[in-house]
């Protein structure tokens, strides 16, 4: 998945119609801080590259998985599955 890069960019102050743009430059494989830039594009076509953070979560963070009961005949041992 491909961060937003509007959302690494503080916004206040700048014009209507700037255009933000990751560049490919940070993965989020593996949780942690990773780093990467954004080019920004504002409407008079003049840019700024801004370096940016992007804290990737942990998945474990992320998801909550719940124990889900079975039933099974006298004897039989329950099948894991994955």
């Amino acid at each position: 998945m491909t961060p937003d890069a509007g959302t690494s960019i503080n916004k206040n102050g700048l014009p209507a119609g700037t255009i933000y743009m990751g560049n490919n430059s940070s993965t989020t494989a593996g949780p942690g801080d990773k780093a990467g830039s954004v080019t920004v594009t504002y409407p008079d076509g003049s840019t700024d590259t801004v370096n940016v953070t992007v804290n990737v979560r942990r998945q474990a963070d992320t998801y909550t998985p719940e124990a889900k009961g079975q039933t099974v005949d006298n004897g039989v041992v329950p099948k894991s599955r994955r």
